[in-house]
């Protein structure tokens, strides 16, 4: 192998049935793996980018079961992640609602962990539609959301 083949080696690609074409990410700490892609999100009828934390041959099971329940229970998210929203926007809008979350958010990026660890925290990300140019993190435990990050 020469320089030019170890500088420019070809991304190793995972052809998954659920998730499609994921790109193998490979570090030095195998703990540290995942794969990324873009696929479809049906509750936003789009693609979304997801980060999937994990080793070859591709995603587990249990990682594939939780995109599918997100997807098929997202409806079920919305009223604690509106709720979290408002009180952490409200630190610097007080009077700050939204008023039709679908409309106003966009789901854009999903990190799945993997499931096997102590602590499993997973996040979505969203944008906002109302021009303010906001990207908001929003992370689970166990269900229940553990901390919210407003950028912008």
């Amino acid at each position: 192998m020469g320089l030019f083949d170890f500088l420019f080696k070809k991304p190793v690609i995972v052809n998954d049935a659920l998730f499609g074409e994921l790109r193998f990410i490979n570090t030095r700490d195998k703990a540290m793996n995942f794969f990324e892609a873009y696929t479809f999100f049906q509750p936003s009828n789009g693609n979304i980018e997801i980060h999937i934390e994990g080793n070859l041959p591709g995603p587990d099971e249990e990682q594939k079961q939780f995109f599918v329940a997100l997807q098929e229970d997202y409806d079920k998210y919305i009223p604690q992640i509106q709720t979290a929203i408002e009180t952490e926007f409200r630190h610097w809008e007080k009077d700050f609602t939204i008023k039709h979350f679908k409309q106003e958010f966009t789901p854009v990026f999903l990190e799945i962990p993997r499931f096997n660890q102590e602590r499993s925290i997973w996040s979505i990300s969203f944008d906002t539609t109302n021009g303010k140019g906001h990207e908001i993190v929003v992370y689970f435990h166990d269900g229940e959301i553990d901390e919210v990050v407003i950028d912008g």
